[in-house]
């Protein structure tokens, strides 16, 4: 495993490497620049940013991606979006992955979302609606965040030093030790919840969970939890 070099004292971060794509990105269904899309939707307080220069992709009405939704920059791409807006629904068949620990673009929806799993690095997601996976959300570093205005629903929700606000009610066992998802986690270090395969050695005691090793075991369909924790 790439020696991690400490951003702060209190997180590791591993040397940066080039993001592998999982799917392509959105189709560009229209570019919009920042002005419109604030005329639009008044919606600069949701995203960090400035949307008077950002270049943007909007889909308006529900959308759906068959497969994967990659949310990272390609960076043989000069041509890449700032972010993504969806005005209404999402729903992805597959799972939304953001691999880049530092960076992506911010993906911005007004409904709902749905997903088999949801993967989160440095990309800024925001969720007006309800977030609802059929399985794991995972977030990792402490460069992206996740805010999801209505409900958040999954079997587990589980943080890596990764910012969440989640403002509705949270359906699902969450797991943190370096961070926090709710007041009143579920569990509070890792190796209790967490099958050893995706842990590595260190604070807080019993390990932290390997970026990679997480990912695709999420990806692949393997379980990430123990078999003695009881889903609610």
């Amino acid at each position: 495993m790439a020696k991690r070099v400490a951003k702060r004292k209190t997180v590791a971060r591993p040397v940066r490497r080039r993001v592998r794509a999982v799917a392509p990105p959105l189709p560009r269904h229209a570019l919009i620049d920042g002005a419109t899309a604030r005329a639009d939707y008044e919606l600069a307080e949701h995203i960090h940013g400035d949307l008077a220069t950002d270049t943007i992709t909007l889909h308006r009405g529900a959308t759906r991606v068959a497969g994967d939704l990659a949310l990272d920059f390609d960076f043989d791409d000069d041509d890449n979006p700032d972010g993504t807006i969806v005005d209404g629904d999402l729903e992805v068949t597959g799972s939304i992955v953001n691999r880049d620990s530092d960076r992506g673009p911010f993906l911005l929806v007004t409904g709902d979302v749905r997903a088999k799993n949801l993967i989160a690095g440095g990309a800024e997601i925001v969720i007006l609606g309800d977030l609802i996976v059929d399985d794991v959300i995972f977030g990792f570093y402490n460069h992206g965040t996740i805010t999801v205005h209505g409900t958040t629903r999954a079997k587990a929700i589980i943080t890596e030093y990764h910012a969440f606000d989640l403002r509705g009610r949270v359906e699902g066992i969450t797991i943190s030790g370096r961070g926090r998802i709710t007041h009143d986690d579920h569990f509070r270090s890792y190796a209790p919840a967490l099958v050893a395969d995706v842990l590595v050695d260190g604070n807080p005691p019993g390990g932290y969970p390997d970026w990679d090793r997480t990912m695709e075991a999420i990806l692949a369909g393997r379980s990430v939890l123990r078999e003695d924790v009881v889903l609610n």
